[in-house]
């Protein structure tokens, strides 16, 4: 967590139990990790005279940990694996999403459907794209159901094979550049 988020929630705990600031810096180090207790015991004696020099000092010493927020380009970055499920994809992508603040619907359905490769779905977006990203989810929801049920089909019968939805375009583009270049060198 962001330290000035954490601080601004433990502020408001103490202030909420009707303590002051004088309360928040000296049970401060109750609330403190072991790790973050190493970090406070080290700090030079005398050297914070006050909460806002505790908060200053915590915050500069634990902005550079903390995790910083995807951004839209991070979600773009998603894309379905070879051979993955869908509902793994949109696990992970709306695990992804969910990180991110201040993105716009279009620009989550976009990448949503750009990182894609299951071709019935992208098919199906193509056709209809999704007004929302309500309407995306409950469609590709549809679409995991009728996966799931082809695998315990495919477990059931013994047959063990994959579901084959995933678009193979570029594996078909290469091999048509390939028939392309063979047929121009036997001339």
């Amino acid at each position: 967590m962001n330290p000035t988020q954490w601080l601004q929630a433990y502020a408001t705990a103490i202030c909420t139990a009707r303590g002051d600031t004088n309360v928040m810096a000296n049970y401060l180090p109750v609330m403190l990790t072991p790790a973050a207790m190493s970090w406070f015991r080290s700090l030079a004696p005398d050297s914070i005279g006050s909460w806002e020099d505790l908060k200053r000092v915590f915050t500069d010493n634990y902005m550079a940990t903390c995790r910083r927020p995807c951004t839209k380009h991070d979600l773009n970055r998603i894309n379905q694996k070879p051979s993955e499920l869908l509902r793994s994809y949109i696990r992970r992508f709306s695990e992804m999403r969910n990180s991110i603040p201040n993105i716009t619907e279009a620009e989550v359905i976009t990448a949503f459907i750009r990182g894609l490769h299951h071709r019935e779905l992208c098919s199906k977006f193509n056709r209809k794209p999704p007004i929302g990203i309500g309407e995306m989810i409950i469609t590709a929801n549809q679409y995991v159901d009728a996966e799931e049920a082809e695998v315990r089909f495919n477990e059931d019968t013994g047959t063990n094979r994959p579901p084959h939805r995933h678009d193979d375009r570029n594996n078909d583009r290469q091999h048509n550049v390939r028939r392309h270049d063979d047929h121009n060198d036997n001339r």
